[in-house]
């Protein structure tokens, strides 16, 4: 007997992973992201651009479930976005020498927008991220702690055993892994392959809410 739940699941996770695919490989410049509305049973392609019949009909065409679908015109491509993720992260320590204490930088794909989660909890860090970046760009959640799940100490902000998710699938981190260069490690979390096969943010649980971390 099949699970309709499963099925669903199964059904949004397709169609999702095809927008991926159809928006990174042919459409890369004006391709926003896909998300996943559970209630109303939809997902959304995001564009740049108000979507033209020939751009819908490509991505129909090469998805599996093309009656799930609906067309979102939105301001930044997830290029722009990714090249926003990269800067502030570059910037964290310039941040930090202005007592702006960055604890995760991620994607809010639903909403378009980079989330910079913050140690501070004074409204003037949130204002100065705000002038920087922009207010139409990124949310920024302010009061961030890094609660260890582990019993080892773990590079904040993973720890291993900690929930994932991608908006329509979820899994579980395994092993921390550090690779030492120059005497700076660079973290990285292993899990099972097919966990997040569209290789795109997630989101986890270790701080109570949901906050942002990427995967690859």
């Amino acid at each position: 007997m099949t699970d309709p739940a499963h099925d669903h699941d199964r059904t949004f996770h397709e169609t999702a992973a095809d927008a991926a695919e159809v928006g990174k490989k042919s459409f890369a410049g004006i391709f926003g992201g896909v998300w996943v509305d559970r209630t109303n049973r939809r997902v959304h392609i995001q564009i740049t651009t108000a979507p033209s019949p020939s751009v819908q009909g490509e991505f129909t065409r090469r998805l599996r479930h093309p009656e799930l679908a609906v067309f979102d015109n939105v301001a930044r491509s997830a290029a722009e976005l990714d090249a926003l993720r990269q800067r502030i992260v570059a910037d964290m320590p310039s941040l930090a020498a202005k007592k702006i204490h960055v604890v995760a930088v991620g994607e809010l794909t639903s909403l378009n927008k980079n989330q910079v989660s913050i140690g501070n909890t004074e409204a003037t860090a949130v204002e100065t991220l705000y002038s920087i970046y922009g207010r139409d760009a990124i949310i920024v959640r302010s009061g961030i702690t890094i609660r260890r799940l582990a019993a080892r100490e773990d590079p904040p902000p993973l720890a291993g055993g900690m929930q994932l998710e991608d908006g329509f699938n979820r899994c579980t981190l395994g092993f921390i892994s550090a690779r030492v260069s120059g005497g700076t490690a660079s973290y990285q979390a292993l899990t099972a392959g097919h966990c997040f096969p569209l290789g795109d943010l997630v989101l986890h649980d270790m701080i109570g809410t949901p906050s942002l971390i990427h995967s690859s």
